[in-house]
């Protein structure tokens, strides 16, 4: 890590860290307004699905001492890396995907998400996976961040919706 992020602690995520993920990550909905809202079930949901990796495809930042649980430690940062075996079969690519990235607002532009997103690819390769990918509907300018990483576009698609 850089001088910056020395107050930061960073560690992989567990299923215990359901409620300070949502919390997270409905923090950064409030700025980027992308229309994806969590509840502490749904990113357990997420954190428990065996094909996430937490272990050694996860990583959140916190600002503080982070001691037995949450004691005086805040999510500043989070992202979560999946592997769907169907995928490879059907593909022959075994695919990283980057499935959750986020920064709270006022630790962005301070490298908090590039950083998670280097680490996030470092496991990758050691991993051996064949490639990284990561889908993004911010309107915030992540898709720099994505370009910087070495990211380039593949695909594009249209959510479709109707009231009901």
């Amino acid at each position: 890590m850089r001088d910056q992020f020395d107050p930061l602690t960073w560690r992989p995520l567990t299923s215990e860290d359901a409620k300070v993920s949502a919390d997270l990550l409905n923090a950064v909905e409030t700025v980027d307004r992308i229309g994806e809202n969590y509840g502490e079930e749904d990113t357990l949901q997420e954190l428990i699905d065996p094909c996430a990796d937490l272990e050694r495809a996860s990583l959140a930042a916190f600002d503080g001492d982070v001691m037995v649980g949450w004691a005086n430690g805040t999510p500043v940062g989070v992202v979560v890396t999946m592997h769907w075996e169907a995928d490879t079969v059907a593909t022959g690519i075994r695919d990283a995907r980057l499935m959750l990235i986020g920064a709270l607002h006022e630790y962005r532009r301070q490298g908090v998400a590039s950083a998670l997103i280097g680490l996030a690819l470092r496991a990758a390769v050691d991993q051996g996976y064949d490639r990284a990918s990561v889908d993004s509907a911010s309107p915030t300018g992540a898709f720099g961040i994505f370009e910087r990483a070495g990211f380039t576009p593949t695909m594009r698609y249209v959510r479709w919706a109707l009231e009901v």
